[in-house]
């Protein structure tokens, strides 16, 4: 036998060995192997539809939606369709090949600011907030049990207190025309109009609470709570994880009717990085990666004078927002649901976000409205792309 050549008795063997090792491999299981899978992120406890705690949650929101918005029409069944679809993307390879836009969800977390009017004028419509009150925190409490929330009031004036009231404390029995009052006429009438004016707390008064759009702790004026709100944290906002969530919601939301009405400027303060910095008065409130819904409560106009215009809110809103409208959700007590007159600045503002939901100020109850818009929350909460 010549070197170099084999048997066909070994050529035989070679070749049997060669088609089974080809048989292996026809048959082994196609996947991708390594600690990284390609699924996308994983969903966290209290995005909307990615649980089966909170899948309920957004069942019931988003069956009721009938807002303008095009974006808010999906039930509640169908967004806990979509939200897997996308999230659970199975088989398409690495992150990049889905781009930069994926949207990820709220990843359970929403700031809720209300911005409610103290104009005077508006005595009927705040008997009727002070009513829904517990209708609002019940939503928010039922609803987003597993979502982690901040709840904010923003004042909308530019001061705090009266000194008709401030200076004779804590005497109120205090008459115009006596040295304990500045007031002289008209004389013999009390120099302070509000008999629960908070004299036991003057020395808790700080400087944000005359600031407009700072998160109020101290409500005070004619119909106003008067009495300084028990708030967990040292924030001027509610957490999750509250005490005695609706009497403090309560407090810190009946405002009264003593105060400047200056809405706009009070939303754009209330968002801004200033005020939600280290040192801000709202430090923390507003999130990056957590939804934000606005409830405004007006007479139908707008008092500011920091900002007059409605686009330079929405510019202001967006800013804070990291340029994007969809993380928002409006919802508008003031005039009728329709075109926005001319002088209505905050309707024009709404209808300028995708999400918004408008009710009539002089509605009976405010609460059924409430719960609709956050019904848009879902919907939003599945577009959500945190920046």
């Amino acid at each position: 036998m010549s070197s170099g050549t084999l048997p066909s008795a070994s050529l035989g063997c070679l070749a049997l060995a060669c088609l089974a090792c080809l048989a292996c491999r026809s048959s082994a299981p196609d996947f991708t192997t390594g600690p990284n899978s390609s699924y996308g992120p994983a969903p966290s406890e209290g995005s909307l539809g990615s649980t089966s705690s909170s899948s309920s949650s957004g069942n019931s929101s988003g069956n009721s939606s009938s807002s303008s918005s095009t974006n808010s029409t999906s039930s509640g069944n169908q967004s806990t369709s979509e939200v897997s679809t996308t999230t659970f993307a199975k088989d398409v390879g690495s992150d990049k090949d889905l781009g930069d836009e994926l949207p990820i969800g709220c990843q359970g977390k929403i700031d809720f600011l209300f911005v409610i009017s103290s104009d005077p004028n508006l005595e009927v419509v705040q008997e009727q907030i002070v009513t829904a009150l517990p209708e609002f925190i019940e939503t928010i409490a039922s609803k987003f049990d597993d979502f982690d929330y901040h709840i904010l009031v923003a004042s909308d004036d530019d001061g705090w207190g009266f000194d008709s009231c401030t200076l004779p404390c804590p005497d109120l029995t205090c008459l115009k025309g006596e040295p304990c009052c500045p007031d002289v006429l008209p004389k013999g009438e009390l120099c302070c109009d509000i008999p629960n004016y908070p004299c036991n707390y003057l020395d808790f008064v700080t400087e944000c609470d005359g600031m407009v759009g700072a998160g109020v702790v101290l409500p005070t004026g004619i119909g106003a709570s008067n009495t300084l709100c028990k708030l967990s944290g040292g924030h001027r906002y509610i957490t999750k994880g509250q005490s005695n969530l609706a009497e403090t919601f309560n407090c810190i939301a009946n405002v009264g009717l003593s105060g400047g009405n200056f809405i706009g400027d009070a939303l754009v303060s209330a968002v801004s990085i200033g005020y939600n910095g280290p040192l801000g008065c709202n430090t923390g409130f507003l999130r990056d990666d957590a939804l934000l819904m606005v409830t405004l409560v007006t007479p139908g106009y707008d008092s500011s004078y920091m900002f007059e215009d409605h686009t330079i809110w929405y510019e202001r809103l967006l800013k804070a927002k990291k340029g994007d409208p969809n993380s928002i959700v409006m919802f508008l007590i003031g005039q009728a649901p329709g075109p926005c007159s001319f002088e209505d600045k905050l309707c024009q503002l709404a209808q300028m976000l995708p999400f918004n939901l408008a009710e009539d100020n002089e509605a009976k109850d405010y609460g059924p409205a409430f719960e609709e818009a956050t019904g848009l929350l879902e919907t939003a909460c599945e577009q959500l792309i945190p920046q």
